[in-house]
């Protein structure tokens, strides 16, 4: 159960030996210049696309559609309409002044096709512009589209008129002018109003609605009427404003005019309303609406956008990676010819930007290219070689070979169980090592203490004494000498076994034998001084490049 859950890990790692001492990867300052750059230009391009969505100046997707509507109602309780006299030079009479009405607007409803039969009077604020001419703006829009021509359900269609002043019109604080003034007003060379028709759009950079008037000009004359048929168009707008899901606001709004005007006899609309009209505008609703879906970008989309332009650039980090793995090999090579030719770390090979070498020295001497070459790739062929796993493996095999010609396999293989002892950490131990260490300076004591008393006090017992034990010494090696021959003659098997059990048994391994055949301090130190002086010498070109000054200007410690 454990090995299959083991077997789940999707997040196992791969063991990686180093190239160096403490280094797992080769890198360059080339490569370091590089992927600031790269990855530089891959943030500020990130920065500079969110800044942008924040202030929302990248544009939204629109997708617009036209749907047919045939039961719709709009009621707008703004102003929909303005109108003012177009100043000339030679006008002077301002139609819609409170104090002399010349054009009264009157707005009547058309319910499912019926003929009105009265008017409704608006009431406008008292406007200025700029030639003291009054301004009438008009509120409250309602106009509706029906397919069942209802009471429930009507059609609704509306038409404003501006015809003769009548006084059942009036609204409070005005007054209708006198046939003088009309006839003087009429008189005049040109009469023109100015129409402006609010609608409103939606604004993609601001996400509001904007109001915008459309304007029409049109002239009036005291024997016709100006007809004007407005066609109300609306949109209905879905805006999603999501972060990161979607987030709808909905809109409807007026989003176009369709005016299609013309002159006709005054009678027309003077025997209908029982007075003279001048100007008429019939507004009713397009039973064609547009819909439209407005989509902001959401951060996902920004951080996708950002992400293909950076994938775009790092393109260029395959060309360092190129480069980092013709180095590395150079370098590896190197190493190798290094560790069997101590001198060749004082060759200094120079290549130009394409790899190519260009000048060898030595000692500060240029040496013979022609002659170099030859011997380099010599080298440079056997240390390509030295550095694949299967010449790895052969040359261990070589060196297995070498200690069977040498040993018995049973030897050999006692080598299994031969380690280090590991040190006795536990906290008796420490007791009984400080145990010994008193012992062993009592011990001292004693010795010191005889040591004197014998240099005071001369023995020459002693000198008799040490013949004696000359004597048993000799006699005790030579039987000692005779019985092991005799064993060699009898057991010569057993013997070899011995010898085999002792030489393993002096080994007497210890911690300081782990790090026997790595490599020593001072080689590391020495490798890793060639390292930074190789660095120094690629960052040399770069430093002067003035593209780059800054950049190591800002890197540099205070």
């Amino acid at each position: 159960m454990i090995k299959f859950i083991k077997s789940l890990d999707q997040f196992g790692v791969s063991f990686q030996p180093n190239i160096y001492y403490s280094t797992s990867e080769y890198k360059t300052v080339q490569g370091g210049v590089m992927s600031v750059l790269l990855y530089g230009l891959s943030f500020s391009y990130l920065i500079y696309m969110m800044v942008q969505w924040q202030q929302g100046q990248i544009l939204p997707k629109v997708t617009t559609l036209s749907n047919y509507v045939p039961d719709y109602k709009l009621e707008l309780n703004e102003r929909f309409m303005q109108i003012e006299m177009r100043k000339y030079s030679y006008t002077s009479i301002d139609p819609f002044n409170p104090e002399s009405v010349i054009l009264q607007p009157v707005i009547y409803y058309f319910i499912n096709g019926q003929s009105p039969d009265k008017g409704y009077p608006q009431s406008y604020e008292k406007k200025i512009n700029m030639f003291n001419f009054h301004i009438i703006e008009l509120q409250n829009l309602t106009i509706q589209t029906s397919s069942e021509l209802t009471a429930e359900n009507p059609q609704i269609e509306m038409m404003v008129v501006f015809g003769q002043c009548l006084d059942v019109y009036l609204q409070e604080g005005q007054k209708c002018a006198d046939n003088k003034t009309i006839q003087n007003f009429f008189d005049q060379q040109t009469n023109t109003l100015i129409v402006k028709q609010s609608k409103k759009e939606f604004n993609t950079n601001s996400e509001t609605l904007d109001n915008i008037d459309k304007e029409l000009v049109i002239p009036l004359t005291k024997e016709g009427t100006f007809y004007a048929q407005v066609n109300t168009k609306i949109s209905y707008t879905q805006v999603d404003q999501g972060f990161l899901f979607e987030s709808f606001d909905d809109y409807q709004y007026i989003t176009d005019y369709q005016v299609t005007g013309n002159s006709m006899n005054k009678d027309y609309f003077g025997k209908k309303l029982g007075y003279e009209t001048y100007a008429v505008f019939y507004y009713k609703v397009d039973q064609i609406q547009t819909l439209s879906q407005i989509t902001y970008p959401k951060i996902s989309e920004i951080l996708a956008d950002a992400g293909s332009i950076a994938s775009t650039l790092l393109l260029l980090s395959y060309i360092v990676i190129l480069m980092n793995q013709s180095y590395m090999q150079f370098e590896a090579v190197n190493h190798i010819i290094s560790m069997y030719y101590p001198e060749f770390k004082n060759v200094k090979i120079i290549k130009n930007m394409f790899g190519k070498i260009i000048r060898v020295e030595s000692h500060g001497k240029l040496l013979n290219l022609n002659l170099f070459f030859p011997y380099y790739e010599k080298l440079k062929r056997i240390g390509e070689m030295k550095l694949t796993i299967s010449n790895q493996i052969y040359e261990i095999s070589r060196i297995q070979f070498l200690l069977q010609s040498q040993y018995s396999n049973k030897f050999i293989s006692k080598f299994h169980q031969v380690g280090i002892p590991f040190p006795n950490l536990t906290m008796d131990q420490l007791v009984i090592k400080e145990d010994n260490q008193s012992k062993l300076e009592n011990s001292i004591i004693l010795q010191d203490q005889n040591y004197k008393s014998n240099q005071i006090l001369p023995n020459v017992e002693s000198q008799d004494y040490q013949l004696k034990k000359e004597v048993v010494s000799r006699k005790a090696s030579t039987i000692v000498l005779n019985a092991a021959k005799q064993d060699d003659n009898q057991n010569e098997q057993s013997r070899q076994v011995k010898e085999d059990g002792q030489r393993i048994q002096e080994l007497n391994l210890k911690d300081e034998d782990f790090e026997l055949l790595t490599m020593q301090e001072e080689y590391i130190l020495l490798e890793e001084k060639e390292i930074n002086s190789k660095d120094v010498e690629q960052i040399q070109p770069l430093q002067h490049d003035p593209t780059n000054a800054d950049l190591f200007k800002q890197h540099q410690p205070e």
